[in-house]
């Protein structure tokens, strides 16, 4: 995998910095406006857990502090990328005595050796967006899909356009007055363009539509699920075709 190039930083690793990951930790992960989020995402990765094989492979994108690898079993290998050292320093101290793989590189860029399988990568809190053009998704998303083993899924987590000035309105926008700031339609149809201000400063974000997601992981040979929507967040999964029992499994 390549290295974090400190001379060329993203906007998203400035923000990141050790200050912005604790403060990140408290608002997010541990604040009671988010708990239904995160309880969701457990249930649902404890119910993926039971159909993984022993020895199972986790790649986590955008990891950050890899919260939800607490979920994995024993048999389970985890593997987090993300774009800040900030955050894996705090990933790497929470897992301590596993012996999980950390990565700080830049996702569009990945350099997966070729034999690299995995049978569940995920994406939450709407990390994608960070991506700065359809083209990248579109890379970032063909390039894991290469790597899924068989009976592999892919989960990932994308905010609903149409209710992202909505979330102004919610008790933990008005109590930390974090707020969407602005929301543009792209020039490209189907996909948003939004900002988001809170403690770490101003993050700069692309969203497609659903229908404009599905069509694109449909373009690289997967079928995708919306498994539910918790606070203006959908939760996704896409698996390949022979493997759509997989999802089946996971819709209650």
């Amino acid at each position: 995998m390549k290295a974090h190039d400190k001379n060329n930083k993203e906007s998203s690793v400035c923000i990141y910095d050790n200050g912005y990951v604790e403060k990140y930790l408290e608002d997010y992960y541990l604040h009671p406006f988010w708990s239904i989020k995160i309880k969701e995402n457990r249930n649902l990765l404890s119910r993926v857990m039971k159909n993984l094989p022993t020895s199972a492979i986790w790649l986590d994108l955008f990891c950050g502090a890899a919260q939800y690898f607490e979920v994995a079993g024993n048999d389970i290998f985890c593997i987090g990328i993300d774009y800040s050292l900030a955050q894996l320093k705090r990933a790497k101290s929470i897992y301590s005595s596993c012996s999980y793989d950390f990565f700080c590189c830049d996702v569009r860029n990945l350099a997966l050796s070729e034999n690299s399988r995995f049978n569940l990568i995920t994406s939450f809190w709407a990390a994608l967006s960070y991506l700065r053009s359809p083209m990248e998704w579109y890379g970032v998303l063909q390039a894991v899909s290469q790597h899924m083993a068989s009976n592999a899924l892919l989960y990932l987590e994308n905010p609903f356009p149409p209710a992202l000035m909505d979330f102004n309105e919610t008790t933990f926008s008005k109590s930390l007055t974090y707020r969407v700031l602005k929301v543009d339609k792209d020039e490209i149809e189907g996909w948003t363009r939004w900002i988001y201000t809170d403690s770490g400063g101003l993050h700069k974000m692309l969203t497609p539509d659903f229908v404009i997601l599905k069509s694109l992981l449909e373009d690289i040979g997967l079928i995708t699920y919306r498994i539910s929507t918790v606070q203006t967040i959908e939760q996704i999964v896409a698996v390949r075709p022979e493997d759509e029992y997989l999802v089946k499994q996971l819709i209650r």
